[in-house]
């Protein structure tokens, strides 16, 4: 099965516009990779469909992702077959339950491991002297009463729990909203470039 890269670009829109957003761009060597969000501030959800998506500074959401997707004739997926969904497959009304996760929240964002990790997260601001941060934990290294197993017995995930090793930027244990693991924006209207990594 050919492996191939993919670049979503995320959020272009104007150049210039009143709010301060902040535009999201992906890349990955990963197939069918598809984005989900979640807003639990009652907003609504920024569109993932691939062509757009700014998430103001104003808002609290949260970022995961699934891959080896397959796509009904909207765009939207069907089903993924990595990132653990429980009994059920993955759709975007049923995201992954052991996911890396990003979290944007207000004008911050930051990466947790709370939900369990499936893939390693690489990020950077594309602005000069901006700041990057990472989670990047080998599966092999996830202890095996943590291991997430797809139908075929292949590891997909590590669960939350004790013994989930920790990333650079995405500590296992103790609260991870510490100051060194939080980044503000550093510019209006920034644009974050998301690495996502077997």
């Amino acid at each position: 099965m050919a492996i191939f890269m993919v670049i979503v670009f995320l959020g272009f829109g104007n150049c210039i516009h009143a709010a301060n957003d902040l535009t999201l761009k992906f890349a990955t060597s990963l197939k069918n990779l598809h984005p989900m969000m979640a807003c639990p501030d009652g907003g609504p959800v920024p569109s993932t469909n691939g062509t757009s998506i700014r998430i103001g500074s104003d808002r609290f959401c949260y970022l995961s992702f699934a891959a080896d997707c397959s796509f009904d004739s909207s765009g939207l997926p069907v089903n993924c077959g990595t990132g653990g969904c429980g009994k059920n497959t993955c759709t975007l009304d049923n995201p992954p339950v052991v996911a890396t996760t990003i979290v944007f929240n207000r004008g911050t964002v930051r990466i947790t491991i709370a939900k369990g990790y499936n893939f390693g997260l690489r990020a950077e601001f594309l602005c000069a002297g901006c700041p990057s941060f990472s989670c990047v934990i080998p599966l092999n290294t996830c202890p095996d009463n943590l291991k997430e197993l797809d139908n075929s017995g292949s590891l997909v995930g590590c669960n939350s729990g004790v013994g989930l090793p920790s990333g650079e930027n995405c500590p296992a244990d103790g609260p991870s909203s510490d100051g060194k693991n939080v980044f503000t924006w550093p510019i209006p209207n920034p644009i974050l470039m998301i690495h996502v990594v077997p």
